[in-house]
């Protein structure tokens, strides 16, 4: 059986780590933690070593409708298709949440306006239309 080495462990800064993303560069490396609702980012060495983050946010806002949900849960991490915007789709606050990626940054996410999203739509998963300027997000 073929196998990758384990070359680096680190803490994902939250609770039940749900998704990994990879900039562009290959110097960042973006992970969400749904039970937390938190989002922590990581510099890549340039042996491809993940070093500890340098950002961690925690999200605890809940739903609309509290009974649903009472807490952020981030469910997945996506770059938009230039790699200038991270999108975070929060099935916990009904919303996407948006940062501003400065590649040259030390903390490169920003955060910028929420994108516009009905509530209760039970955001979970998206990806950029590759041939247009339209962003997909899969409603639950």
């Amino acid at each position: 059986m073929n196998r990758l080495p384990l070359s680096t462990v680190k803490k994902s800064g939250g609770e039940n780590p749900v998704y990994l993303t990879v900039h562009k560069n290959g110097k960042w490396l973006i992970n969400g933690n749904y039970t937390e609702g938190s989002v922590s980012v990581y510099p890549i060495s340039e042996g491809g070593k993940i070093e500890p983050h340098v950002q961690n946010f925690q999200f605890s806002e809940g739903s609309v409708d509290v009974k649903r949900q009472n807490r952020a849960h981030i469910h997945s991490t996506v770059f938009s298709p230039n790699y200038d915007y991270l999108f975070l789709p929060d099935l916990g606050a009904d919303k996407i949440r948006a940062y501003q990626f400065k590649n040259e940054n030390a903390q490169p996410l920003q955060e910028a306006k929420t994108a516009f999203t009905k509530n209760n739509l039970r955001k979970r998963t998206e990806t950029f239309y590759v041939s247009s300027k339209w962003k997909i997000c899969l409603l639950y």
